[in-house]
């Protein structure tokens, strides 16, 4: 309207005007910074250098996050740039750090001192119960991976048993929240463990979930007084699969969770193990190569079982028999896994042959060795039947002449003799590593550990090489003797290719845990230890170790010019106790020989494979499911955490989360009203103003 009057608009004018009064305040307005004498009167408060913003210690402690974005967020939960005196007396009198408080209180006092517990013991014991019942309900349904509908079924059942629970909180909602403060009780004796430990080491891996969403679980492992802890920390959703993406997830779940700042990583991350993606393990941009800006001392495992099945790859490239062996156990398990008709009738097979049944595994998979292993063992165990079964679809009725020529192919291999031979001897050198690989997928095991397994296998492989033998072949007879066979073939070659080929691949593959660090790494394995106790054993290891982790070692207190001298003080304190564990030798010897004992919790907090992270899908595609796939990170970290963490069922005491429910609203907790389901703004908690 105004430029048909020539004349100009006020409003546009004055905004004019505004929007200049703040471009000269910019370039006139001091630069604010943070003023250490801050932190007298506000013990809570720190500064993060490299991120420029104020935190809470308490707020992050205790994982007062406040809402997401918007009011109600815990600003110095995640970090504010407000660098203002003001800004921190908003937060102390917020109602987010109060609640802090109140959690710390509470997670610090004594038992039975805190408020919520007295306020629990005020209660009269009728409401105790019924709580007490709710919660675990509400655990069991996580335990088992049920949905939380079942929360209200589950209420009812215990109703028409005649257990008083009450007519509140018996929702599906509230099995939510109530889920969330059993987790948040897990949680801070994780957090606890963690914080009384020296080191540790990050986990981490990556899937696609039932959503279709890019997932990273991230797991944490470290040691105390040598007893070995892996701790599930979360599954959280990242925008795209590269490195910067996965490090930033990791660092935010670590900080989320478990409340470790950047600077916490810097001081105490000595290690990173994952899949041998480059994503992950990538010289130049992969993960590890980022989280060692935080820690350049940060030592990268590629997972060990996974390192074992590409050698294994690399070797049957070589030995075309192993090749056809390997191909006849899929195409049998493929066969019977889609016909449940060709399934029933090999049972009946069995019976009728007085054999096992035993139905063809598949070959492939997840840890892959064990597999092969489980499949070569069926192929041996249900072979008369497999046979049987092959011959009989070639002359009745009712098949195709697909079906027909597949079994006669399948038949032709079967009857061969070196191509059972060549299986019966397959699976020795497949039980062989697959003894190296379970040895690494334990969650105790260390690198040393997985050393001492390979060094075995090598030995026994070459043992197999000079006799162009294995036990399993002398067994021949016994397992096909009485069956009619066919091409009585040579299969020295074969042998031959496979166990030169798994010689070079495990050296190629293997070969840097034969050098520098991780070469070191053996003496924290008692099957290196020398029979009688030599002088030098181990020191120039010492020395290695100690000189690469300096700067961590000196930061968790370490005097490095006294490992040397406790080292040969353990060797000679410990040489007749070799073949115990370090849980069982640390702690007598915590008090006398603080510095070597610390440098084996850090070598201990080292994982030697991701099998924990290729766990942790199994049961996160448990929880969530397609049924179940709109689940957030959040729950679906929760109930995860309670299925790998929390107490058994019929062990589980509920009264720290109750304590946890009880004083972690913003509004009094009613238990003994009859509500029906929360608001919406159940634990909302005021905001933290940027100005």
């Amino acid at each position: 309207m105004w430029r048909y009057m020539n004349v100009s608009n006020p409003e546009l004018e004055a905004k004019k005007r505004r929007t200049e009064k703040d471009r000269q305040y910019e370039q006139t307005a001091r630069v604010r910074n943070y003023r250490k004498e801050w932190e007298r009167d506000h013990t809570w408060l720190r500064y993060n250098e490299e991120e420029k913003v104020m935190f809470c210690t308490v707020c992050r402690e205790t994982q007062t996050k406040g809402a997401v974005g918007g009011r109600g967020q815990n600003l110095f939960y995640v970090g504010c740039k407000n660098l203002k005196l003001e800004a921190v007396k908003k937060h102390e009198t917020s109602e987010n750090h109060r609640v802090a408080l109140r959690i710390k209180a509470a997670n610090d006092a004594p038992p039975g001192t805190s408020q919520a517990e007295k306020a629990i013991r005020k209660m009269n014991e009728t409401v105790v119960n019924r709580l007490t019942h709710l919660f675990r309900n509400a655990h069991a349904i996580s335990k088992q991976c049920r949905p939380f509908t079942d929360f209200v079924w589950l209420c009812k059942l215990d109703e028409a048993k005649g257990i008083d629970i009450g007519t509140a909180y018996r929702t599906d909602k509230y099995a939510q929240v109530f889920t969330h403060y059993i987790a948040k009780a897990e949680r801070l004796k994780m957090q606890k463990r963690v914080e009384e430990s020296s080191f540790f080491s990050v986990i981490s891996d990556g899937t696609t979930d039932a959503s279709v969403t890019e997932d990273e679980i991230v797991y944490l492992r470290h040691a105390k007084d040598g007893k070995i802890h892996l701790e599930f920390v979360a599954v959280t959703g990242v925008i795209t699969a590269d490195s910067k993406s996965i490090t930033d997830a990791i660092i935010r779940a670590l900080s989320d969770h478990l409340g470790i700042t950047p600077e916490g990583m810097s001081r105490k991350m000595v290690g990173f193990g994952s899949d041998g993606a480059n994503v992950m393990l990538g010289k130049n941009n992969g993960v590890s190569t980022r989280l060692r800006e935080l820690n350049p001392e940060l030592q990268a495992v590629h997972c060990t079982a996974h390192r074992l099945e590409l050698a294994f790859k690399d070797a049957m490239k070589k030995a075309p028999l192993c090749n056809n062996v390997n191909t006849l156990l899929q195409s049998l398990y493929l066969y019977y896994k889609y016909s449940s008709k060709n399934r029933s009738a090999l049972k009946e097979a069995a019976e009728a042959v007085g054999a096992p049944i035993a139905i063809p595994t598949r070959v492939g998979g997840t840890r892959w060795l064990p597999h092969m292993e489980r499949a070569l063992k069926t192929l041996v165990k249900g072979y008369r039947a497999l046979v049987t079964h092959l011959h009989q679809i070639e002359v009745q009725p009712g098949y195709t002449n697909d079906a027909r020529a597949k079994a006669k192919g399948y038949l032709r291999l079967l009857e061969r003799r070196d191509v059972l031979m060549y299986s019966l001897f397959l699976l020795d050198v497949v039980t062989v590593l697959s003894k190296v690989s379970l040895t690494g997928q334990k969650q105790v095991s260390t690198l040393a550990d997985v050393s001492a397994a390979i060094e075995a296998s090598q030995v026994t492989l070459r043992k197999y090489k000079n006799r162009m033998s294995s036990p399993g072949m002398l067994e021949f007879h016994r397992c096909f003797g009485d069956e009619d066979l066919t091409r009585d073939v040579n299969i020295e070659v074969g042998i031959r290719d496979l166990l030169d080929g798994l010689e070079t691949s495990l050296t190629g593959r293997f070969n840097d845990m034969n050098e520098g660090v991780l070469d070191a790494w053996r003496i924290a394995s008692f099957d290196f230890w020398p029979e009688e106790n030599e002088d030098a054993f181990g020191d120039e290891a010492v020395r290695t170790l100690g000189e690469h982790f300096k700067s961590s070692l000196e930061g968790a207190g370490v005097n490095r010019g006294k490992l040397a001298v406790e080292w040969d003080l353990l060797k000679a304190r410990i040489h007749s106790k070799k073949g115990q564990d370090w849980s069982s030798i640390i702690p007598a010897l915590r008090d006398q020989l603080p510095n070597i004992c610390c440098l084996l919790d850090l070598m201990l907090s080292v994982p030697a494979s991701s099998a924990d992270a290729e766990r942790g899908f199994s049961r996160l595609n448990l929880v969530k499911s397609n049924l179940r796939s709109v689940m957030g990170d959040d729950r679906v970290t929760d109930q995860l955490l309670i299925m790998l963490h929390a107490a058994d069922i019929s062990e589980y005491d509920p009264e720290q989360a109750i304590s946890l429910w009880h004083s972690g609203g913003s509004r009094t907790r009613r238990p003994d009203s009859h509500h029906h389901s929360p608001s919406h703004s159940e634990d909302d908690q005021s905001s933290d103003e940027q100005d």
